[in-house]
C-alpha cells in the first residue's frame, strides 16, 4: 500500500470550478490568464482550460505553496 500524493493527480474541485479555483487558492495571476484565454477564443478552449485546471491544479497549487514559503522575509535579516 502506498501513499496518496498529494502533488499529483486529479482534482475534481479544480475540473469543475476551472480558473475559478486558482482564484480560491489566491493563484490570482494563473488565474486570470487562463480565464483571458478562454475569454478571448470565445469560449471554444473552455474544455481544455478546464481539464489542464483538472490534471495540473495540485501540482501548480503545490509549486504555489513552496515558492511561498522559500521567500526570504526581509524583516527576519
Amino acid at each position: 500500500m502506498g501513499v496518496k500524493s498529494k502533488t499529483a493527480g486529479w482534482d475534481w474541485m479544480a475540473f469543475v470550478l476551472g480558473p475559478f479555483w486558482y482564484f480560491s487558492k489566491k493563484m490570482y495571476t494563473k488565474g486570470f490568464w487562463l480565464l483571458l484565454f478562454t475569454v478571448v477564443t470565445g469560449f471554444l478552449a473552455a474544455p481544455f482550460v478546464w481539464i489542464y485546471c483538472g490534471a495540473r491544479g495540485r501540482g501548480d497549487w503545490y509549486d504555489f505553496r513552496l515558492k511561498a514559503k522559500s521567500k526570504i522575509k526581509l524583516e527576519d535579516l
